[in-house]
């Protein structure tokens, strides 16, 4: 898989289809004056329109579409119409002619720029079998015949800026994790990035996190002036406990996730991030939702920024900041101490993130699983000596016998995958 898991644009068929006659018919009528005259071959037509269709980019797709069914919309033009067998090439110009003058399409200097390809060779020659004598009604079953034949080839479905739509279409999204379990096998996930293709997958993953466990409140936020407002509407309610895992969009998007429990009539709020502070894009998050939350001026609300370093990079922010969400809902009890110590005012000094070795003191183990080497979980280990035999899942895995079962052994280093294999499980169940 490559470095980024982009998923790039491709033009539908529908969209190819109604450029093509936008654009034939936008510059006004066909002079038979014209060097396309009685002589020109509508295979050569035919030709010339099939290169360039596909590089023209309509600007009023309803217009064009509005045309489109004109033309195709009771099938293939029958013997009995006006346009029968025997229309020939300088009918179908007058024909063009009278439907150009019911239909305003737009793309004036697209349609120009296709004229002048089309025409700037002077007339097109005779020489082909296919020549003046050919109908309409043939050529319309050809076109019809092309479009059928695209939209067989192409059905994947597209989301309205024609990308690929990973989030609704099953075959799509069995493809990504296909790739994501080779990227296990040829051990590429090191090097990969995820961050996008989680951005794009997160609304619907929190979905099912919700679905699944109703108490978890957690919410979806990509910008700090809706995490304000979500913060403010979950105090009012009354919610005690609730989670807001947070991304900035960007060429590199980066997460993390926020606890909220409200103790006493007073809110506390802890940022815990994935990765190191001294990450640019942690750091950014971080003060972004600071700044946010501080000019709000939110009453009884306390907030302190936490750093996990579980992680080397953004990539993996996404999935651990959703599977912590959970963590936190289900270790609420165990992480009312530290929440108790934000609003007392001892979790961090003047304001200053709690570095990694101090959150290790508030947390159990189980927030450790995903951890991307063994060197991460043996300073936690250090800390919480109970964790060199206290079970940390249903399978009874001490931290160091998991991280042994999804290890990858690399030419220098040995890494974990389990965020990996996570995400896939994850994206597996979307499919269902």
């Amino acid at each position: 898989m490559p470095k980024s898991k982009d998923l790039t644009d491709q033009a539908s068929s529908q969209d190819q289809a109604s450029d093509l006659n936008q654009a034939f018919f936008a510059s006004g009528p066909i002079q038979t004056s014209s060097p396309l005259n009685s002589s020109t071959t509508l295979e050569d037509l035919i030709t010339h329109l099939e290169i360039l269709e596909t590089t023209i980019q309509a600007n009023d797709q309803d217009q064009a579409s509005v045309l489109n069914q004109e033309l195709f919309a009771s099938g293939p033009i029958q013997t009995s119409s006006p346009l029968n067998s025997g229309t020939t090439l300088e009918s179908l110009i007058t024909r063009l002619e009278a439907l150009e003058a019911t239909n305003q399409a737009s793309g004036q200097d697209q349609a120009s720029g296709l004229n002048q390809e089309l025409f700037a060779s002077g007339p097109i020659q005779t020489s082909s079998p296919l020549n003046s004598s050919t109908t309409l009604e043939e050529l319309i079953t050809h076109l019809e015949t092309s479009k059928a034949n695209e939209a067989t080839e192409n059905q994947v479905s597209y989301s309205s800026n024609r990308k690929p739509s990973i989030l609704f279409n099953k075959k799509a999204l069995k493809s990504v994790i296909s790739d994501l379990e080779n990227d296990i096998t040829n051990s590429s996930f090191v090097d990969a990035n995820y961050a996008h293709m989680d951005l794009t997958m997160m609304p619907r993953l929190v979905k099912q996190e919700n679905d699944k466990c109703p108490e978890i409140n957690l919410q979806f936020i990509t910008s700090p002036e809706k995490l304000v407002k979500s913060i403010q509407k979950v105090v009012n309610q009354g919610i005690p406990s609730s989670r807001f895992l947070m991304c900035l969009e960007g060429n590199d998007p980066h997460f993390a996730i926020i606890d909220q429990q409200t103790i006493a009539n007073r809110t506390s709020l802890i940022l815990f991030e994935t990765t190191k502070f001294a990450h640019m894009n942690a750091e950014i998050l971080g003060v972004t939702v600071k700044s946010a939350i501080e000019a709000a001026q939110l009453p009884y609300c306390y907030f302190s920024m936490a750093e996990m370093n579980l992680q080397a990079d953004s990539s993996e922010s996404g999935i651990i900041s959703l599977l912590f969400a959970k963590k936190l809902h289900l270790e609420a009890d165990k992480l009312k101490v530290m929440h108790q110590d934000n609003i007392s005012g001892i979790l961090c000094k003047r304001g200053v993130p709690l570095p990694y070795h101090k959150v290790d003191e508030y947390l159990p183990g189980t927030f450790y699983k995903h951890a991307q080497t063994g060197k991460r979980i043996a300073k936690y280990v250090n800390t919480n000596r109970e964790y060199f035999i206290k079970k940390i899942n249903n399978k009874d895995e001490i931290l160091h016998h998991r991280l042994d079962r999804h290890s990858v052994l690399l030419e220098d280093k040995v890494v974990s995958c389990s965020s990996q294999k996570k995400r896939i499980q994850k994206y597996k169940a979307l499919v269902r």
